[in-house]
Order: C-alpha cells, then sequence, then structure tokens
C-alpha cells in the first residue's frame, strides 16, 4: 500500500508528530510492514492506534520486534484491538506496552536522579571555591 509506504518513510524523519490514530483504514499485514519501516528509527511518537483493521498474529509479531529494536522508543500507548489477532498474541502486545511504559518511567527518573546530582555537585564545587577565595583573601588580609 502506498499510503502506509509514505507514512513509514515520514516516521523516519517525523520530530513532531505525537499521535497517529489508524484506526478503521482497512489496513493490511503488508501496510504494518510499510509502517514498521518508520517506527525502526522514531523517537517522538507516543500513540499509536491500529485497531479496527485486519492485522493478523504475522503483523503484530512484526511489529513489536521493530519496537524493541528502537531504544529510544517513546511510544506509551499501542492500540491493536479488533483485529485478526489471537487472544495470545494481543496480551503479548499488551503485555510488551506495559513494560515498555515503566521502562520509560524508570529511565526519565533514573535522568532527573542524574541531573539533580550534577546540580548539586555543580553548586557544592561553586560554594567550595567560594569558601577558598573567602579564605585566601581572610588569610592576605591579617
Amino acid at each position: 500500500d502506498e499510503t502506509m509506504r509514505v507514512l513509514g518513510q515520514a516516521l523516519l524523519t517525523n520530530t513532531n508528530l505525537t499521535e497517529l490514530d489508524l484506526q478503521s483504514n482497512v489496513i493490511r499485514d503488508d501496510g504494518a510492514e510499510q509502517l514498521s519501516v518508520g517506527m525502526v528509527e522514531n523517537h517522538t511518537l507516543k500513540k499509536l492506534s491500529l485497531e479496527d483493521n485486519f492485522l493478523t498474529d504475522v503483523a503484530a509479531k512484526m511489529l513489536l520486534m521493530i519496537l524493541e529494536r528502537n531504544d529510544d522508543l517513546q511510544l506509551r500507548e499501542m492500540k491493536v484491538r479488533n483485529n485478526l489477532l489471537t487472544e495470545v498474541i494481543l496480551q503479548q502486545v499488551e503485555l510488551y506496552m506495559r513494560t515498555h511504559v515503566n521502562e520509560l518511567k524508570a529511565r526519565k527518573k533514573r535522568e532527573k536522579e542524574k541531573r539533580q546530582q550534577s546540580h548539586s555537585s555543580t553548586s557544592l564545587q561553586g560554594s567550595k571555591e567560594r569558601m577558598s577565595v573567602s579564605a585566601a583573601l581572610t588569610t592576605g588580609t591579617r
């Protein structure tokens, strides 16, 4: 499908789009494959809805494999209900998304703590430098 190919290519360079709703677009496995091309490198998409299409387990497994390769993936929600998926695959997708969201939260927390430590050590270093200058001035004036 040409539309999905173009959309997949656009996702490769996307820096603004955070939500993509492709619900009820008669997307089949080959369209999902074209879309997944862009998901490999995407860092901004947070919500993706592929509900009410004609995706099979093959497409869902491929999407999961592609998403696992993207270390900087920000996707927090991927809806795939009402497709041609078995219950087992649907549960795998939902489990992957829950796990991924938890990993994103943990990563964000670690980054925040790292910034706070960096800020604290910079402030502490500045305080030590001010104390050294103050001590030098006090010693020099006696």
